[in-house]
C-alpha cells in the first residue's frame, strides 16, 4: 500500500505549472516604497505605485517577438524586503500584490499574495505568484501597483522596503 502512495512521487508527478518549462523570457521591476508607523489592525495599510514604464515593448524587440507570438505573461516570483535587512514582517497577517491601470483601480489582477504570513517572517517576505494572466495590463506603456498588507499587530518604525516582480512572457 505504501508503495502505491509513494510511486507516483517516484514517477515525477508534481504539481509544476506548465508555463514554467514553456519557452518565454523573463523581466522583473523593482520598487521601492515605506511602511510608515502607527498602523495598526484591523486596518490594512495600501500602498499604490503609479506610472510604472512597463518596457514592454522594448522587451519584444530585444528578444525579436511580436505582440501576437506571446500567450500570456504570468509571475514568476515575487517578494517583500526590507532595503536595509534590519525590518521584521511580523506585522503582516496576509500581503497582496495586484497590477492596475491608474484610470481604474478597481479593474485588476492580483499577481502574488501570502496568506497566512508566517509569524516570524525575517527581513523578506516570499510572496506566492499568481496563476492570473497579466498581458493585458503589461502590454499597456504604463501601469501601477497596489500592495495591501493586512496587519497583525501595530507598526513600530517607519522602514523603507523593496518590492521584487519577476514576470514570464509565455511564447505561443
Amino acid at each position: 500500500m505504501f508503495l502505491l502512495l509513494v510511486l507516483p512521487a517516484l514517477l515525477g508527478w508534481s504539481c509544476n505549472k506548465d508555463d514554467d518549462i514553456r519557452p518565454g523570457f523573463t523581466f522583473q521591476y523593482h520598487e521601492e516604497f515605506e511602511i510608515p508607523v502607527g498602523y495598526a489592525p484591523p486596518q490594512s495599510l495600501i500602498i499604490q505605485l503609479k506610472n510604472i514604464q512597463t518596457r514592454y515593448k522594448e522587451l519584444l524587440v530585444q528578444y525579436g517577438k511580436t505582440e501576437d507570438e506571446i500567450s500570456g505573461i504570468i509571475t514568476t516570483r515575487a517578494s517583500l524586503g526590507s532595503v536595509f535587512g534590519d525590518a521584521n514582517f511580523d506585522f503582516v497577517e496576509e500581503a497582496s500584490v495586484r497590477l492596475y491601470q491608474e484610470a481604474d483601480p478597481t479593474d485588476y489582477i492580483e499577481v502574488a499574495y501570502r496568506y497566512p504570513v508566517p509569524f516570524d517572517p525575517g527581513p523578506t517576505l516570499g510572496l506566492i505568484p499568481s496563476l492570473a494572466d497579466s498581458k493585458r495590463m503589461l502590454e499597456q506603456t504604463r501601469f501601477s501597483i497596489e500592495t495591501s498588507l493586512r496587519l497583525r499587530k501595530t507598526t513600530v518604525d517607519n522602514f523603507p522596503v523593496k518590492l521584487d516582480l519577476e514576470f514570464k512572457a509565455i511564447y505561443k
